[in-house]
């Protein structure tokens, strides 16, 4: 697994700083500048070691439907993130936080027909919650995200993954696509 997935710009920004050595480059994408045309990296390694952060781990969707395992909290049913969102387990309308004690993952149509109904109020509407929301450690994360490996876009990527792009499992797979405006290097 890569230690994180950088955009383009953030690449190329690293290179130019000397942050990091190329390791591998697209061997048909280049970043055209005023004065250069400069091969744009699809792997690369940081020159100093960086201590992992075992704090708290941020919290972002994609993190929350990794705690999730891109579950509903309401319906139990699996989902892509594409038909995911979050909800406030205590409505922010009653004071909730936005939070990992008070956030999970949730399909479009749960969500909706939660809205901002008191957890207490569930039952009413023939719902409850499954899952206790709770934060995670960085390991749980990690641990969780070896199950969702990177639909692979590029070859390049091979050498240095866990898994190959015809190995792939795309239906559990994470879209990282090389052409789209927030392309990323492993």
């Amino acid at each position: 697994m890569p230690l994180s997935l950088w955009s383009w710009q953030e690449t190329i920004k690293a290179v130019l700083l000397g942050k990091v050595s190329v390791v591998e480059r697209y061997p048909d994408v280049k970043i055209h500048t005023i004065d250069q045309e400069i091969p744009l990296p699809s792997v690369i390694a940081l020159k100093e070691y960086v201590k992992p952060d075992h704090k708290v781990p941020a919290f972002t969707r994609r993190n929350l439907y990794l705690r999730d395992n891109y579950r509903c909290a309401y319906c139990a049913r699996y989902f892509y993130s594409q038909q995911l969102s979050y909800d406030h387990v205590l409505p922010r309308f009653y004071g909730g936080s936005t939070s990992w004690d008070n956030v999970v993952t949730s399909c479009t149509d749960c969500n909706g027909r939660k809205g901002n109904l008191h957890p207490s109020k569930l039952h009413e509407i023939g719902m409850r919650l499954l899952v206790q929301p709770k934060r995670p450690t960085s390991y749980q994360l990690q641990q969780q995200a070896r199950k969702y490996p990177p639909r692979l876009k590029h070859k390049t990527w091979e050498m240095w993954l866990s898994y190959s792009a015809e190995n792939s499992d795309a239906q559990h797979g994470i879209d990282l696509d090389i052409a789209d405006s927030q392309g990323e290097a492993a």
